[in-house]
């Protein structure tokens, strides 16, 4: 909670450990969302206050600063707005109730567009993070496309999202076959696009070694089973052809 600590004599604004305030009545502002007047001494539970008798406060004057936080569609209580006095104040007429009302009303909007801003803040750390997670994406899936002369590799990617769980790979291995992986993973947006990459990586490093298809598949579908989460899976479709035209292929 925001508290206005207002100056010293000297017109320097008090920095937080120079402000005191009266902990019970705003705990009760918190509490019971309602205003608390005290003009002509302090009245009731709050009189014998340790904490009140100390500062010797005659007046206080304690409102709730209601507002939409950053994360909710529905007023809630951004801060206090907090006025104490070690002399009496004269009686707080209705006029006077309703400017601090409308004094802590303003305040209120005030924090509110503080809120929003966060959440634009937040909102816009986001998207570049999402767009940093794009474009890793896009690097993970092949730059150029083998050529062959009997036949043609075309292939296109674009998520719905900024990041999705399609993927698909193309390798060369020395033989001079063409290997490609086509895949789907369950799901969509970042947590799909994760179990892609691992996917990708994995298979990737496998093929690599010199291990074949079949093994490398196996491999795969080992690790899945045991670092992903039994409702997360991929459909995956591996194949491998030769230049002549003929090969093999797992599903």
């Amino acid at each position: 909670f925001q508290y206005a600590a207002g100056k010293n004599r000297r017109g320097r604004g008090l920095a937080q450990k120079e402000f005191h305030g009266s902990q019970s009545v705003v705990a009760q502002v918190v509490a019971e969302g309602k205003p608390v007047f005290m003009a002509q001494g302090i009245q009731g539970k709050f009189a014998q206050q340790q904490s009140i008798l100390a500062m010797r406060l005659g007046a206080i004057a304690c409102l709730p600063l209601h507002g939409l936080p950053s994360q909710g569609d529905s007023p809630a209580l951004l801060g206090i707005l907090y006025l104490d006095s070690t002399k009496l104040m004269h009686a707080l007429k209705a006029l006077d109730e309703k400017i601090l009302n409308k004094l802590a009303e303003e305040a209120g909007h005030v924090l509110e567009q503080v809120e929003t801003l966060k959440t634009l803040e937040e909102r816009r750390k986001l998207e570049q993070d999402l767009t940093l997670a794009q474009e890793t994406q896009t690097n993970l899936l092949p730059s150029s496309l083998p050529q062959y002369e009997n036949f043609s590799v075309c292939a296109f990617s674009k998520p719905t999202r900024h990041v999705g769980g399609d993927l698909y790979d193309f390798a060369r291995p020395e033989s001079g076959d063409l290997l490609g992986v086509l895949a789907d993973v369950a799901g969509k947006g970042l947590a799909a696009a994760l179990l892609s990459s691992m996917i990708l990586g994995c298979l990737d490093m496998q093929l690599r070694a010199g291990v074949k298809p079949a093994e490398a598949l196996n491999q795969l579908n080992k690790y899945l089973c045991e670092k992903s989460a039994s409702n997360r899976f991929a459909v995956l479709f591996l194949f491998q052809i030769n230049p002549a035209g003929t090969g093999e292929y797992i599903s």
